[in-house]
């Protein structure tokens, strides 16, 4: 999974959890690194915060959708507040800040049967 948030803090904290429970977790701090990262690492997921400095969530959102695979990329917001909750279309799941580990981690796992259903091919 890759994490994407302008605190390192919260990018740490959150790789830990991730990876403590098996995943394979990568963290980047900037909008304009999410494209090359996700080219790079090809992650199942993608946790975005939407206030980033440098670009909007949304905007990087968008980007995403825009990549070839993006049928198996889910793409998490990690945001501060409902505000923007219209922009869901970008995303498939929102979750509100701060998030607690457990939180985090039902939220992924209660999802992930319902993603890898709409990624397979065979459906």
């Amino acid at each position: 999974m890759l994490v994407v948030d302008d605190d390192s803090d919260v990018t740490s904290a959150i790789c830990l959890v991730l990876e403590a429970c098996g995943h394979r977790a990568e963290a980047v701090h900037r909008a304009d690194e999410v494209i090359t990262a996700v080219q790079r690492f090809t992650p199942q997921a993608v946790l975005l915060d939407i206030g980033l400095p440098d670009r909007s969530g949304y905007e990087v959102a968008a980007e995403l959708q825009a990549l070839e695979d993006r049928n198996r990329l889910r793409v998490i917001a990690l945001s501060g507040s409902e505000e923007g909750h219209s922009q869901k279309r970008l995303f498939d799941l929102w979750l509100l800040k701060p998030v607690s580990s457990r939180d985090l981690l039902q939220s992924l796992v209660a999802h992930q049967q319902s993603w890898d259903e709409a990624s397979d091919p065979r459906r």
